[in-house]
């Protein structure tokens, strides 16, 4: 959302004068990357989109939500793997705690990415 105005000139007689015209321009861009907690993030797989867990061979072998791709966001080849997924098609993300899962939410954002959910507190408060 921005604001913006515009100063025109009106001549008078003696001296030019300007009229100031406030405008505002409120662009609702609809917003890529979303962070929502975990009963939000349990009706998005309910849907099927598809999901990602963006964490270590390792953790995930540990424990995953059911249905999730794993993706290890410190493989060299991320982000070549990510162009299974359909850009246009939401894109649920998560990693343990939330900060890998956005980092890589931000990556998929720069890929044209239109849709990304992102689990705040990633697995660590999915498993409370």
């Amino acid at each position: 959302m921005w604001n913006s105005f515009l100063i025109f000139p009106i001549e008078t007689k003696n001296s030019m004068r300007y009229f100031i015209l406030l405008f505002f321009l409120n662009f609702s861009q609809q917003q890529t990357i979303s962070v929502v907690d975990r009963e939000v993030f349990s009706t998005y797989i309910q849907k099927g989109y598809n999901l990602l867990d963006v964490r270590t061979p390792d953790e995930f072998k540990q424990g995953h939500i059911e249905g999730a791709e794993n993706f290890n966001y410190y493989q060299n080849n991320f982000i070549q793997k990510l162009n299974i997924f359909d850009k246009k098609e939401p894109l649920l993300v998560y990693c343990r705690s939330g900060n890998r899962s956005y980092k890589a939410a931000k990556i998929l954002d720069s890929l044209g990415f239109k849709q990304i959910i992102d689990l705040k507190g990633g697995f660590l408060a999915w498993e409370q």
